[in-house]
Formats: C-alpha cells, sequence, structure tokens
C-alpha cells in the first residue's frame, strides 16, 4: 500500500496542473490542511535519510534480516519519490508559478512573539549531520580515543540505531525555554554531539550546553 501511494504521487508530478495540488492549498478550505503532502514527504525523506545512513556505515548490511531490507527499500522508495517530486515543483516555480504565500508566511514569522516564532524558525536544525574530524583525520570529540575507525557494527544494532535516530529527529524539543539540537558523524552514526538549551524554571536556565 505504501508503494502504491508513492506510485501515485510520482505520476502527480508529471502532471503540471495537478503539482499544486502537493503544495498548501490555502486556509478557506473546510476541515483545514494540517500540512501538505509535500510538507509530509519532505518529513518523510529526512527520516528515510536518517535510517539508510545508518544502514550505510556498516560493511555488514547484506547480512541483515528480511524485514531490515524490506525498511531499506521502502525508504529508498521514499527518497526518490520526494527528490522527483521536489524537481517537480522547483520547477513549477521556476516558472514563475509558485504561490506567493511562502514570502508572506515568514515576514508573518518574524513578527510574531519569541515563543511562537522561535519554533517555526528553528524546527529544522534539531538533527543533522557533520564532519567531526580535523584535517588530520582526528575526531573532535571528547571520546575520540575511543572511536575505533574500523569498527564494524552488526546489522542489528544499525537497524535500531537508524529507528531511534528517525523518532529524536522529529521528537526534540524546541522551544525558547527549552530546546535540544543533536548532530550526528556524517561517517559514524554512532559519533554524536548534543546541545543542550537550559529549561527555564532549572539552574540550568538561559545557558548553552554541550556534550558529547
Amino acid at each position: 500500500l505504501n508503494s502504491a501511494y508513492l506510485k501515485l504521487l510520482r505520476v502527480i508530478a508529471r502532471h503540471r496542473t495537478l503539482i499544486p495540488l502537493l503544495l498548501d492549498i490555502g486556509k478557506n478550505y473546510v476541515p483545514p490542511q494540517t500540512a501538505s503532502i509535500y510538507t509530509l514527504l519532505r518529513q518523510l525523506r529526512d527520516l528515510g535519510d536518517i535510517f539508510l545512513k545508518c544502514l550505510t556505515t556498516t560493511s555488514e548490511q547484506e547480512k541483515a534480516k528480511e524485514a531490515s531490507q524490506t525498511s531499506q527499500a521502502l525508504a529508498n522508495d521514499i527518497v526518490d519519490t520526494f527528490n522527483i517530486l521536489d524537481e517537480a515543483i522547483q520547477d513549477l516555480r521556476l516558472h514563475g508559478e509558485e504561490d506567493e504565500e511562502a514570502e508572506a508566511k515568514l515576514e508573518n514569522i518574524l513578527q510574531s512573539p519569541l515563543a511562537k516564532a522561535y519554533p517555526l524558525l528553528l524546527k529544522d536544525l534539531r538533527f543533522d549531520y557533520m564532519n567531526m574530524k580535523d584535517a588530520n583525520g582526528k575526531y573532535k570529540h571528547h571520546y575520540s580515543s575511543s572511536v575505533s575507525a574500523n569498527y564494524n557494527p552488526p546489522p542489528t544494532k544499525m537497524v535500531r540505531l537508524a529507528q531511534e535516530l528517525a523518532d529524536l529527529s522529529n521528537s526534540l524539543p524546541t522551544e525558547h525555554t527549552n530546546a535540544i539540537y543533536i548532530r550526528v558523524d556524517q561517517s559514524r552514526v554512532d559519533v554524536m554531539k548534543a546541545l543542550v538549551m537550559g529549561a527555564s524554571g532549572t539552574p540550568y536556565a538561559h545557558g548553552a550546553y554541550e556534550y558529547d
């Protein structure tokens, strides 16, 4: 069923007149739209990227169980479908057919109170990848001495880690009084850094604390 939905989206992306259906449809429709198909698929793409990134860090990927291979195939399908939709939407915008709500939406966010603007502007920065190695290839990490360059974790561990990171990327708090930002190494997804913004009402309030 998931594959059928993704196939339908790829068909829609081939027809310029149907592409707007994938975007925001406006507030005058009932019931109100919570998120566009494009936005939802982008979120799934992000989760798929995280899952695939975890799997590619192990040389024993082919030994994963059948269930893991099915999940991998679905993640690849999601990423490929999003790329097709994104290319079609960008082409639509390139030809001047983009809905002009984007700039107005950003302006409204900037004029909003801090409590509302903060999560809207920073929620997409909660989770990302980065290169944690210096010019000599050594990890700039407190536990760098424990990171083995030749470590090949078992597939079961990487699949589990992929699931956890996928959940984590959308569940981290992002409020102006309480926020957490995670960065994962590009080549070792089990090497991470966390930036914790002290929660209001605690001794750590208004501070930023980095943890390896």
